[in-house]
């Protein structure tokens, strides 16, 4: 696995990311509707109100766990082996999406734990 952000130097500072969860069965039930929109290009998160936030990174509903590892985690994990410290942190209030980021055996989805494994088979 190649570097996801080769040309860009390992920086040991807080860097945070927002991945918007898809709705869950229950809300579509509902009828329930995202309130929030996703500009990838400028890494906002517009409210409904027209607030806008600007983080590091910010993802889709529809981002698969493979493009947010990579594009997010990949080159932090990497940087522990050249010496640099990391922390991945999942934030948030109930229901807001931690456990579909981290991954959860339930639905087979590995999300940033695959860091763990792919830490665990370079070090051996």
């Amino acid at each position: 696995m190649e570097l996801a952000n080769s040309n860009k130097e390992i920086a040991s500072c807080v860097k945070a990311a927002v991945r918007v969860r898809p709705l869950s069965n229950n809300e579509q039930q509902n009828l329930c509707q995202t309130c929030v929109d996703v500009q990838r290009t400028t890494n906002e998160i517009i409210l409904a109100n027209s607030t806008a936030f600007t983080f590091d990174y910010v993802f889709l509903p529809e981002t698969n766990q493979e493009d947010l590892y990579r594009e997010c985690i990949y080159d932090m994990i990497e940087g522990c082996f050249q010496g640099y410290s990391a922390s991945i942190l999942a934030y948030g209030q109930t229901s807001s999406g931690k456990t579909f980021t981290s991954g959860d055996r339930t639905t087979r989805t590995l999300g940033y734990i695959t860091s763990y494994s792919y830490s665990f088979e370079k070090i051996e």
